[in-house]
């Protein structure tokens, strides 16, 4: 989870003291950022101006990248998307909708 961010805007008229308070609040256990948190995502300011913004899109770019599995499969094994494992989910779960459209439409 080290590449999710949440950042916070607004913010450029609170205090220092102000903004940890709301920080603390919103990544703390029981917070609406708390799960994320505490796997590994950041929470970064944006506090309307450039700086801030230049703060925000350097340590999104600076991440270590991570790469999906449906892309390693598409792009280096070469996989057609029906082919990935992704794609198989998808064809059962069609199948699966079929198949109970098809009993709900014969009953």
């Amino acid at each position: 989870m080290s590449s999710v961010f949440l950042v916070m805007t607004r913010w450029g008229d609170l205090g220092e003291d102000e903004l940890a308070k709301i920080e603390k609040n919103i990544t703390g256990n029981d917070g609406f950022w708390g799960p994320m948190a505490s796997r590994g995502s950041s929470v970064l300011r944006y506090t309307n101006g450039r700086d801030s913004a230049m703060n925000v899109i350097g340590e999104v770019i600076y991440r270590r990248p991570v790469v999906l599995q449906i892309q390693d499969e598409i792009v280096d094994q070469g996989l057609e998307l029906s082919e990935t494992s992704a794609g198989k989910v998808v064809a059962l779960l069609a199948e699966y909708t079929t198949a109970v459209d098809d009993e709900l439409y014969l009953e």
